[in-house]
């Protein structure tokens, strides 16, 4: 069976987080903001609308009303002083090239960031989901080890308060609309797998590993600079997959995310099962050659497949088959 991978690049953030509430209507002395996305854009909320621009694949993601994200500015504030606030979406609505949604967005508190007496260059930052920017200004946010997967069926839904998104701006004070583009802070992987051989694999845990990238831990990402650090980090990310069971013709599919500071490539993937005991596979070529995975993308990894039958080192013997072409990578004859 083939596993195929591809690099996706996508819209904006597809989130409803319950808490934020409108603030009041802004004044003429308010910042007017519009929220869109950039064309390396990934989340994993997708809209199901794959459009080929560039010869790459990009889905888009849409926005909700209710979505939240923080807001910095060097010059611009509320009305009690303060350079950070939160911004909901109001209303939305989607491009003519089926690539971006995209957001009218209002304050939570009354009026929001105002100009005031602001002249020249007004820098904003912004960050999603709210609360991930401070008045430093930094960017903050946590990738964990452990995730904890929404199942409906054999379909597991990430954490989408993880899926972290930043946006920088220049803009002219007094003007009446700032426009906000929004470029994940964290790469998603997909991975979609068959019993294969097997009438039936009774699954346990899934893990996705690197012997020198940090998959997971606490990132800080400077605004100025854009360089982001981490800290307590791990090289590994753990699921879950108790009680998921595979049949024939049914297929398992589930989205992790992982720290987005850099490629990430020795990427290895093992599953733990009843029937299976522990499979591993080194996501390379057919010379051992790891492929590199690009940060702030969406890799989609399908045609996995579990045989019965491992050689005699207990190896599964498999016939790797390798090309790729720009950002799409196909793997033949992958099995696990």
């Amino acid at each position: 069976m083939n596993r195929i991978i591809k690099g996706i690049l996508a819209g904006v953030a597809f989130f409803f987080l319950a808490g934020c509430e409108k603030g009041g209507l802004p004044d003429s002395g308010s910042v007017s903001f519009t929220a869109s996305a950039g064309d390396e854009e990934t989340k994993t909320s997708y809209s199901g609308v794959i459009v080929n621009s560039g010869g790459v694949d990009k889905e888009r993601i849409d926005w909700v009303v209710g979505d939240c994200f923080s807001v910095y500015s060097d010059k611009a504030a509320t009305l009690d002083g303060s350079h950070v606030t939160d911004y909901f979406v109001e209303s939305k609505e989607t491009d003519s090239d089926n690539l971006r949604s995209k957001a009218q967005v209002e304050s939570v508190v009354a009026h929001g960031l105002q100009w005031g007496t602001a002249s020249g260059n007004v820098v904003f930052y912004a960050g999603y989901p709210e609360g991930t920017m401070n008045t430093t200004p930094l960017m903050t946010g946590t990738i964990p080890t452990s995730q904890t997967l929404t199942w409906s069926g054999l379909v597991g839904k990430p954490d989408m308060s993880k899926a972290y998104m930043f946006a920088s701006t220049t803009a002219q004070a007094q003007a009446s609309s700032v426009e906000l583009v929004f470029y994940p802070k964290f790469t998603a992987f997909e991975f979609e797998v068959s019993p294969g051989d097997h009438s039936s694999v009774a699954l346990s845990s899934f893990e996705l590993s690197s012997s020198s990238k940090n998959l997971a831990g606490t990132f800080t990402l400077t605004p100025s600079s854009g360089e982001m650090s981490v800290s307590g980090g791990s090289k590994k990310i753990t699921v879950s997959l108790s009680e998921k069971t595979l049949t024939s013709g049914k297929t398992l599919k589930f989205t992790v995310f992982t720290l987005a500071n850099e490629d990430l490539t020795d990427l290895t993937i093992k599953f733990v099962g009843t029937e299976i005991g522990t499979r591993t596979m080194k996501l390379a070529n057919s010379s051992g050659t790891f492929h590199t995975y690009t940060k702030g993308r969406k890799h989609k990894i399908s045609g996995l497949s579990f045989p019965k039958t491992l050689d005699a080192n207990g190896n599964d013997g498999i016939d790797w088959t390798y090309r790729a072409a720009g950002e799409k990578v196909t793997w033949d004859s992958g099995t696990i």
